[in-house]
This record gives C-alpha cells, sequence and structure tokens, in this order.
C-alpha cells in the first residue's frame, strides 16, 4: 500500500513539475525571441538611419563602417540596398540564406518586421528588413542576417538550470511524498498488526495515536472497540465460572442428599426427600436467575446494535415506549405483599398524566428495575418501605428504601457483583444478582445505580435515568424525599 500510494502522489508531483516546467520554459523562450528582437529592431532601425542620411549627402563611408563594426560584434551581415547600389559586410564562411527576394518585398515596402520565433532546438540563421526613404517614395532598405546561437545558447543554460531547479524540486517533494505517505500509512499498519494481535491473542495492543485527525479518530475508536470486545469476552468468561461454580455447589449439594438419601433406613426418608427438594429448590432458583440474567443481556446486546444502525428497540409485544417511572411503581407496589409507602407528591393522580416522570428506556426494563429494587429491600430490609420517583437536574430518578440493618462501607463495595451475598443473608433464599441487572440495566441506558447506607440506617438505592422529555416547571413532579415521607405523600396505592 506504501508503494502504490507513493507512486500515486510521486506521479502527481512530476507531472506538476514538468508542468510547471514546461510553462516556464516557454516563458523564457518567448522572452529571450523578445529580447532578440528589440534588440535587432533597434540596430535595424540605426543602420536604416544612417542609410537615410547617407543616401541625402552621397557620403556612405559611416554606412560602411557601421555594419563593419556590427559584424566585428555580432558576425551578422548586413545589406544596404541604396537606390540600386549595394554596400553589406564580408560573406561569412557559413552560407547564408537568399536575401534578395527580402530585398524586393522591402522596395516594395512588405517586408516583415518580427523575427520568426526562437527555438531552443535551432540556430538557423533569421532575415530581418526594413525599408527607408522619403514619404512619398522608398529609396532603400536595409536587411539584416540575423544570428540567433548566442540567445540560444543563453536560452539552453537557462533551460538546463531551470531543469536542473526542477529536478531538484522533484526531489526534495518524491522526499516529502514519502514521510508524508509513511505518516499516512503507519497508523494503518499498526491498527492492521493490532487487529491481528487482537485476533491471536484476544487482548487489545497498545496503540498511540498519530497521523492526520482522521486516523487519529480510527485509533481512538479501535481502542474502544478493543476494550469493549475484551471486557465483553472477560465478562462472558467471569459468567461462566461463576455460574459453573454456583450451579456445581447446588447440585454437589443435591447429590449428597441423594447419597444420603440411599444410605438413611426407610424412616428418614422424607426428611432426606425434603431436604433433596429444598436442594433442587435452590438449583432452580439459580438457574432461573441465569436466565433472567441471560435475557436481560440479549435485550441490552440488541438494543446497542438498534442504536448502532438507527434502528427502533422493540419491547416484548412491539416497539417500546417510554416508561413513566410513577406509574410503573404504583402498579408495582400494589403487587407486592409487603406495603409500600409511596412518595410522589401531592397530586400525584393528576400529574400521573404529565409525563415529569417518563425516562428514555422501555417499560419491559423499567419493570425490572423496580420490581429488583422492591424484592431486593423485602428480602434484605425491614419495614417501612418507601418508594418514590421524580424528575430531577439531568433527567428522572427511581428510588426504593428500608429500614433494615443496610451494608457496611466494605458491602456496597462488593454488592454489585454477580452471585455476592453478605454472610449475613446466606440463610435468606436469593441468587445475587438483582442489583447486578439493575446496575447493567441503567448502565446501558446511560443511567447509574447508586447505593448508599443514610442516616437512620436501612439502605437506599436510588436509578437515574435520562428523561424522555422536559416539560414546563409547573408541570413538573415534586420530587419525593428519600429520607421522610410526610403523612400526605405516603401511603399504599
Amino acid at each position: 500500500m506504501t508503494k502504490r500510494l507513493f507512486l500515486i502522489l510521486g506521479g502527481i508531483t512530476l507531472t506538476v513539475v514538468v508542468a510547471a516546467w514546461c510553462l516556464l520554459a516557454g516563458a523564457l523562450t518567448r522572452e529571450a525571441g523578445r529580447e532578440l528582437q528589440i534588440d535587432r529592431a533597434r540596430s535595424l532601425g540605426y543602420f536604416a538611419a544612417l542609410a537615410e542620411e547617407a543616401d541625402r549627402t552621397g557620403d556612405t563611408a559611416t554606412v560602411r563602417q557601421a555594419i563593419d563594426r556590427h559584424r566585428e560584434l555580432f558576425g551578422e551581415e548586413i545589406l544596404v540596398d541604396l537606390r540600386g547600389e549595394r554596400l553589406r559586410t564580408a560573406p561569412g564562411a557559413r552560407p547564408g540564406p537568399d536575401v534578395e527576394p527580402l530585398v524586393r518585398l522591402a522596395l516594395r515596402n512588405q517586408a516583415p518586421t518580427d523575427l520568426a520565433p526562437l527555438s531552443p532546438l535551432r540556430s538557423d540563421p533569421m532575415l530581418l528588413a526594413r525599408p527607408f526613404g522619403t514619404a512619398a517614395q522608398v529609396t532603400g532598405s536595409v536587411v539584416m542576417v540575423v544570428d540567433p546561437s548566442r540567445a540560444v545558447t543563453t536560452l539552453r543554460w537557462q533551460l538546463g538550470g531551470l531543469a536542473a531547479a526542477g529536478i531538484a524540486l522533484e526531489a526534495v517533494l518524491l522526499v516529502a511524498v514519502l514521510a508524508l505517505t509513511r505518516w499516512i500509512l503507519r497508523p494503518v499498519r499498526e491498527l492492521d498488526g493490532a487487529l491481528e494481535h487482537l485476533t491471536r491473542s484476544e487482548r487489545p495492543a497498545l496503540l498511540e495515536e498519530a497521523g492526520p485527525p482522521e486516523l487519529r479518530a480510527l485509533t481512538r475508536r479501535y481502542r474502544r472497540m478493543a476494550e469493549a470486545l475484551t471486557a465483553s469476552l472477560d465478562h462472558q468468561r467471569a459468567l461462566t465460572g461463576e455460574t459453573s461454580h454456583q450451579v456445581r455447589n447446588a447440585l454437589g449439594a443435591a447429590m449428597i442428599r441423594v447419597d444420603l438419601l440411599e444410605l438413611a433406613p426407610a424412616s428418614e426418608h422424607a426428611e432426606r426427600v425434603r431436604d433433596l427438594g429444598r436442594e433442587l429448590q435452590r438449583l432452580e432458583r439459580t438457574l432461573d436467575g441465569m436466565m433472567r440474567l441471560a435475557h436481560t443481556e440479549h435485550r441490552l446486546a440488541q438494543l446497542r446494535a438498534d442504536r448502532a444502525t438507527g434502528g427502533d428497540t422493540t419491547d416484548e409485544d412491539g416497539p417500546a415506549e417510554h416508561a413513566d417511572l410513577a406509574q410503573v411503581l404504583c402498579e408495582a407496589a400494589r403487587a407486592r405483599e409487603v406495603p409500600v409507602r409511596l412518595a410522589l407528591g401531592r397530586d400525584s393522580d393528576r400529574a400521573a398524566g404529565a409525563g415529569a416522570t417518563t425516562a428514555a428506556i422501555p417499560r419491559f426494563e423499567t419493570e425490572q428495575i423496580i420490581g429488583e429494587l422492591l424484592s431486593n429491600a423485602e428480602k434484605y430490609g425491614a419495614g417501612p418501605i418507601i418508594a418514590g420517583a421524580g424528575a430531577h437536574s439531568g433527567g428522572v430518578r427511581v428510588w426504593v428504601r428500608d429500614r433494615g440493618a443496610g451494608l457496611t462501607a466494605a458491602e456496597l463495595r462488593s454488592v454489585r457483583t454477580r452471585f455476592w451475598r453478605s454472610h449475613r443473608h446466606r440463610s435468606i433464599i436469593g441468587h445475587g444478582l438483582g442489583l447486578s441487572m439493575v446496575e447493567r440495566i441503567a448502565t446501558a441506558h446511560r443511567g447509574r445505580l447508586e447505593l448508599s447506607t443514610p442516616a437512620g440506617g436501612g439502605l437506599l438505592a436510588v436509578v437515574w435515568l435520562p428523561a424522555a422529555a422536559w416539560l414546563p416547571a409547573t408541570e413538573r413532579w415534586r420530587d419525593g424525599d428519600p429520607d421522610s415521607a410526610s403523612s400526605d405523600q405516603a401511603g399504599t396505592p
């Protein structure tokens, strides 16, 4: 690729240099011919004036001296026709052109007054003539045999110098083109090597941004792509390992129960069967959590693909609609066995259709987020459970707070990890995937999950999401306070 690009750019620069040389060479040639024309025309006018003076006085000595002197300086022949009398310099060694036709044309005042165009390839003699006389009659003419060899030699030197300058310029341009080609293609080669390395090792190579801005941006995109791919592979490996570990534990416990069932007397079979049933239920819950996580990951991957291609995200039964957090929260709270106090604002019923808490997220994901937060508060916390939704600067939020023991600082750092559970909750049925799924869904929709232990105890989980649209301030929901819900704001829906 480097050679091809170098040949293309080198060919372009060579074409430009050659074209420029041709233009400059033509200009130099025309300028040299113009200078020769002006110089010889001036000399021809001088001799015509001398010849006219000699015709008037009858003294030709001055004309003879002048044409002989011109012969000595320039080696050019001059012929003066003075009423039929011919005055001329001695002919040179090489034969000159026939001047008689030009003399006759000059006497009829029809002789050309310009030299033929100068050429660096030829130095043949050229003829120039000028008549003289009175206003009523041409009495004579002067014909000059112009030798352009000196002008051609000078022109050739100039063209040679111009060619040398062109060659030097082309060499400089080729060096610059080579450097430019390498500068442009070096990031491309590095990207190619990095992709090959990524294919072989499944690990991104460290690339420095170099080259033009477009290739720098391409390097940044590759880096993000490689990091995302590596993170996805690591996520899959970790998920596979964690799943295998969790399933192996439950399956191992079930197999032990089966072995004990075979060894135990018949009177203990009922108790052993119940133990086996509990282990199988734990295994079923683990697999059910894994299926829900896999379904969530599939939907989020589809969401990213739809965003990348400009398509519409889809819900369970058709095109996805933005979900109203307050409405979904009310519906989820009604379906709970444990009472949930809501903090939605005084006019929640009137504001339910205003859309102030409508998040830019499909309803299915909204139901999953709120369901997991409420389930987590029910299982691991204590009443009263308070939940709310509201608009906030930059988006909307939904929050759930319980009054349980809460989590320590170390536990808050680990609670988002898949399958992680506090040692204090080992006796509670669960699989440790709920908050992990909530965070994955929120992050995929450009939101975030915040967990804290507020004053008064318990766990406060807040999910921030981008709003579907902003309304005028008079139509927005008033935020509920997660730390206190007054009697006029709280209640069971």
